[in-house]
């Protein structure tokens, strides 16, 4: 068998894994990877980051079948164009990331669409949905007419994602997608209870540092939510998917204020209603959800803007959506708190926070006058995490992707002094394994 890397490789975005065997090829994933803005490019609410697609898969239409992991776009995004292109298989995921993964594609072929002419089109995006195929966990299907059996786990990265188990030409093939191992509010740690595995491929996104303590982080974060609205209102941009609903469940008992919550993560938080038994406790969701208000348009989010409360509003990179509405109003605002709780990617707005402490706006560079903190609340697993995994898993092949080279090159480090044979490929390399 054949595994091609059309993305992931040593670097973070466009996860799809072109696997060949004798009689059939797969995909694992088919993502797609937003390229950097730099700091002098003005950010406005319906501007995104160039698109980058994974590198051409031959024959798209003689794939037999598409392994989607979860909803994210670079695990997702590549899809409706992969469509258009003559992809027509069978692709196997949650219900949870079908729907997700709905929400995210028309959204991402919405903005897509005002900056260049693009080459798939919206009936593409339905024919994905029409072609994907649900699975539940932990139950072995077969594909019809052969003997290649794929078992889905749940990862604990967000609602619906999952790690895939593949067997086939005798070889026990883990893909591990998008993982974590610790229980949060929103989601139950990974289930690990795969049997033996022959071929273990892994992210490895933190694969060179740790998290630090999830319990202090949130509690430090309260904390600070708090005290800011003693004086003002308090800003948290977040990822609509997962980490929206995350802060929701850790904020509504403990914050003594309204709490809003806009964008489009409004739209995915009200969609997780209708997946319960994919959310750790389901009746907590509920009963958090109860104590929240979701902000319907412009003119009621410039309203709510002159009163203390806490606004949990999408883009999580400060580069898109109703956050920079946010911001043209409270930038000025000594009084406004702004807490980071993801990662921010290089030259996104966020990271230029973090590093100047001033934002694009409006076609200027301005200095944020408010505070402004990061938290690490990350949904992916730390470099203890992926050691353990790696280590009880104990694959008789390793195949490392989704992490920058220092991530890879590390944990590729403590698996071959582990004794397991290690690969970690670059972006269209080839590993064949007899």
């Amino acid at each position: 068998m054949k595994f091609i890397f059309h993305g992931a490789a040593k670097e973070v975005g466009r996860s799809c894994i072109e696997l060949i065997t004798q009689k059939n090829r797969f995909l694992f994933d088919s993502g797609i990877k937003l390229k950097s803005i730099t700091e002098s490019d003005v950010v406005e609410e319906n501007k995104q980051q160039e698109v980058e697609y994974p590198t051409w898969v031959n024959d798209l239409e003689k794939i037999n079948a598409v392994f989607l992991s979860h909803a994210h776009l670079d695990h997702s995004g590549a899809l409706p164009m992969f469509n258009h292109f003559g992809l027509e298989c069978p692709i196997f995921a949650t219900q949870a990331t079908a729907a997700t993964s709905d929400i995210l594609l028309k959204d991402s072929y919405k903005i897509e669409s005002l900056i260049k002419k693009m080459e798939y089109g919206k009936g593409n995006i339905k024919r994905i949905q029409n072609l994907i195929q649900f699975v539940n966990y932990k139950i072995r299907y077969t594909m019809p007419n052969s003997d290649v059996h794929y078992t889905y786990f749940d990862a604990g990265h967000i609602p619906g994602s999952s790690s895939v188990l593949l067997e086939t030409e005798g070889k026990r093939i883990l893909y591990s997608g998008d993982i974590n191992f610790i229980d949060t509010n929103l989601m139950k740690q990974a289930d690990t209870n795969y049997g033996e595995v022959d071929i273990l491929i892994t992210e490895s996104t933190y694969g060179d540092r740790e998290h630090t303590d999830r319990k202090e982080t949130e509690n430090e974060l309260i904390e600070s939510i708090n005290e800011g609205l003693k004086k003002g209102p308090v800003l948290l941009p977040t990822f609509a998917v997962g980490r929206a609903q995350e802060l929701i469940i850790m904020l509504a008992e403990k914050v003594d204020a309204p709490i809003y919550v806009d964008g489009m993560a409004s739209s995915i938080t009200k969609m997780y209603m209708n997946y319960g038994n994919f959310i750790k406790d389901f009746n907590e969701f509920k009963n958090a959800i109860s104590k929240v208000e979701f902000v319907q348009d412009s003119m009621q989010r410039r309203d709510l803007m002159k009163q203390k409360g806490v606004f949990i509003t999408t883009a999580g990179m400060l580069d898109g959506g109703p956050i920079i509405d946010y911001l043209k109003t409270l930038w000025n605002n000594k009084d406004c708190s702004l807490f980071l709780t993801g990662y921010q990617a290089e030259h996104s707005n966020g990271r230029m926070l973090l590093n100047k402490g001033r934002l694009m706006l409006e076609n200027r560079e301005v200095e944020f006058r408010g505070k402004f903190r990061q938290f690490d609340l990350s949904a992916h697993t730390g470099l203890t995490g992926l050691k353990n995994f790696i280590k009880k898993i104990n694959p008789k092949k390793l195949i490392i992707n989704h992490g920058d080279a220092p991530a890879e090159d590390n944990l590729k480090q403590y698996a071959e002094s582990l004794g397991i044979e290690t690969y970690e490929p670059e972006l269209d390399d080839r590993i064949e394994i007899n």
